[in-house]
């Protein structure tokens, strides 16, 4: 037996020593600076070295343990440097997490959530922080299934008053997506009351002009939203729900609506055609017109 090898009972004593000095002093090496020479000897040791499912049971019960004990994680505001910074991202870089591993580290996160609240509750970001996360985000697609997860996971939560008060204010005047300069609040036309937009109903034939729709409630709607242009061809009618779809992707559905007034109401509409879909192509998704079928929009 070698000098540096040592019987299962005396590394347990070992073992048992430097955790009593640790609980009382602390780790016996912190603050001790590694030379050069002695950080690549270390590294160059661990090559290749994988640990047992043993021996990564008991270091993740130990973590768990410290964290228990001092109610952080143990490398909470430790600054890393850039060098190591790019070396992690490296090592990262194609790797893949399992299924298993996945639902590991959800599982680990929702029992932290539950007993200490939100990672980031009171966490401030820098400015760069946030342009780069924004930027990372640029493009990014979800999908439907991940969307479906997002909405199942926020129903039945209950927002405080406080809140609800907060999210208000961030979301009104300029700092709403969809603020036009205060249109919103330009009174319409006196003569545009219900026995007007009774006519326009009844040119419709009392039928939602995206979803087809009869029978249930219609609105009004201005095709160039302009409130004060009540000329018969700048309005059509709508349910309630498909009006809310024509706040967002506007030039869409006014080249959509104009095309269908002239088709359906004007009789040289046959050569506007190219006009009115060249325009649509404005907006994605505007391909979606063809012939008399409305758009696709869900």
């Amino acid at each position: 037996m070698s000098k540096k090898q040592h019987q299962p009972a005396v590394g347990k004593k070992i073992a048992n020593a430097l955790k009593a000095y640790y609980r009382k002093n602390g780790c016996w090496n912190k603050g001790r600076k590694h030379t050069a020479q002695a950080k690549q000897n270390m590294s160059l040791g661990h090559i290749g070295l994988r640990r047992s499912k043993a021996g990564n049971k008991k270091h993740s019960e130990s973590l768990k343990a410290c964290y228990r004990r001092i109610g952080v994680s143990w490398n909470k505001g430790r600054k890393r440097s850039d060098e190591f910074k790019q070396k992690l991202s490296t090592a990262n870089q194609g790797k893949v997490i399992s299924a298993k591993q996945k639902a590991q580290i959800s599982k680990a996160q929702k029992e932290h959530y539950r007993k200490y609240g939100s990672f980031h509750t009171g966490r401030k970001r820098s400015e760069e922080t946030r342009r780069k996360m924004s930027a990372a985000q640029v493009g990014r697609t979800v999908s439907a299934a991940a969307r479906r997860k997002m909405s199942l996971s926020h129903m039945g939560k209950k927002l405080s008053e406080e809140t609800r008060q907060k999210m208000s204010l961030q979301r009104q005047g300029a700092d709403h997506p969809n603020w036009r300069g205060g249109t919103s609040n330009e009174p319409y036309n006196a003569s545009f009351n219900r026995e007007f937009k009774a006519q326009i109903w009844k040119r419709d034939g009392f039928t939602c002009q995206i979803c087809y729709k009869t029978g249930v409630a219609l609105h009004v709607h201005h095709i160039s939203y302009i409130k004060k242009d009540d000329r018969p061809e700048n309005l059509t009618s709508l349910c309630i729900s498909c009006h809310m779809k024509t706040n967002y992707n506007r030039d869409f559905w006014q080249a959509y609506f104009t095309y269908r007034i002239r088709r359906d109401y004007t009789p040289e509409a046959s050569n506007s055609r190219q006009d009115i879909v060249r325009t649509a192509r404005i907006s994605k998704g505007a391909e979606v017109i063809r012939n008399d079928n409305p758009p696709s929009v869900h």
